[in-house]
């Protein structure tokens, strides 16, 4: 197992250069608490990260996700979407969200590797992911459980939407795994 704790949150530069390996820490770093450190050394800095990727289930469903055993995570145009999902590292947790008349987190996954360039893209600018599931939420946790509990104000599901890749701190990946055991 993992030996995590939360850590404090610090400036969005700080943040930035942490999450793409560009800093050079001390012994004490401190990044945002959607960050957990590890001992095991996974992502930048022992560090791994949470995380939600949008699905619509019609186009790809967790449940045919699990069939597939990984998939590398495609098409995101949106530019703070890609630049979330520019900072996945390997090891990071991500919540699988269906989209559409669903609207609800269903299943866990991982980063199986680093974020890279996106091989199929044309213009060259834009970044995939290889992820793999981990586990079905015993049971769905709906945007409307999400949106009617005060803890989730700050969560960019609630503020933005409309956005396919966004981080999850811990506190709120936790009050989520809390929520689907509920």
């Amino acid at each position: 197992g993992l030996v995590r704790r939360d850590v404090r949150a610090v400036e969005g530069a700080r943040l930035e250069s942490v999450c793409r390996g560009n800093s050079t820490v001390g012994s004490n770093p401190t990044l945002s608490a959607n960050h957990i450190t590890t001992l095991n050394g996974s992502g930048p800095l022992g560090v791994i990260m949470y995380w939600l990727f949008k699905e619509e289930p019609s186009s790809y469903s967790f449940e045919e996700f699990v069939k597939d055993g990984q998939t590398s995570w495609t098409g995101v145009k949106n530019p703070l979407a890609q630049k979330h999902l520019r900072s996945v590292k390997k090891g990071d947790r991500v919540f699988y969200y269906h989209t559409g008349n669903e609207k609800a987190v269903v299943g866990i996954a991982r980063a199986i590797g680093n974020a890279y360039l996106d091989p199929s893209d044309a213009s060259g600018k834009r970044h995939t992911v290889d992820i793999a599931p981990s586990r079905k939420l015993r049971r769905p946790v709906t945007l409307a459980e999400i949106k009617a509990d005060r803890k989730f104000a700050a969560f960019p599901l609630v503020r933005i939407s409309r956005l396919s890749v966004m981080p999850v701190s811990a506190k709120e990946w936790a009050a989520i795994e809390f929520l689907s055991k509920t």
